[in-house]
């Protein structure tokens, strides 16, 4: 789908959490090159959001039926790839059901793509230098949906739970973690042929998640040992 006024929403929202964060650095991996400045602390929160919102509601009028086609191409790309995809997510989670709910999927104009759990939406670009990337993010956002339905059913977690002796974000960590364990899985990389990226920080578990899933292809053995007490 495409919702300009969602993604200029989005594109305002996203800024001010992570200028509130401090983390005006992964800010403008996010943002184009012609926004960078935004990030800047002599910007205010209201020149800010004119600004981002300015800029989405430019570029969808300028590029709306470029949007629109791109949109179409992922669609016809996705649907190549969903049936294989659902099997192997289904074999990763024991045949565990998907969420119920409507999955819809949006076009953006930024660079990182962001997503709702609770609404079941998530953000996939429209076009990129690699053919068919949306693939992979799509892919990825979804892995996220049931990866958290997953553990708030097994282990009563969400994405904002706090486990003692470990980093406030840690779940969000270990969800990222996962996701590029199973990216580095050679089942799922014959369907997503892409490099998985990691966040920096999450080196050391990524080694760790990979050796354990490597020796042993068990949900359960593999998250016990990360999200139970020993």
């Amino acid at each position: 789908m495409v919702e300009p006024s969602i993604d200029a929403r989005n594109g305002v929202g996203f800024a001010n959490s992570e200028i509130k964060m401090g983390r005006r650095d992964f800010l403008k991996k996010f943002l184009p090159d012609v926004l960078y400045y935004v990030a800047n602390k002599s910007v205010s929160r209201e020149k800010r959001r004119r600004l981002i919102s300015g800029y989405a509601r430019y570029y969808y009028k300028a590029h709306r039926q470029e949007i629109e086609n791109g949109t179409k191409a992922v669609r016809a790309d996705w649907r190549k790839v969903e049936k294989r995809y659902f099997q192997i997510v289904s074999r990763i989670f024991k045949n565990y059901p998907w969420p119920s709910g409507h999955y819809i999927g949006f076009a953006t104009v930024w660079h990182s793509y962001l997503r709702d759990t609770s609404h079941k939406t998530f953000y996939f670009p429209y076009r990129h230098t690699m053919p068919k990337y949306a693939n992979k993010v799509i892919a990825h956002e979804m892995l996220h949906f049931m990866f958290f339905d997953y553990i708030k059913n097994r282990y009563g977690l969400n994405e904002r739970s706090r486990i003692a002796g470990k980093s406030k974000d840690y779940i969000w960590e270990l969800s990222e973690v996962f996701n590029n364990v199973i990216e580095e899985w050679n089942p799922y990389k014959k369907i997503f042929k892409f490099p998985t990226r990691l966040y920096k920080g999450t080196e050391v578990m990524f080694e760790k998640m990979k050796k354990q899933w490597e020796k042993n292809q068990d949900i359960d053995l593999l998250l016990d040992k990360l999200l139970l007490k020993p």
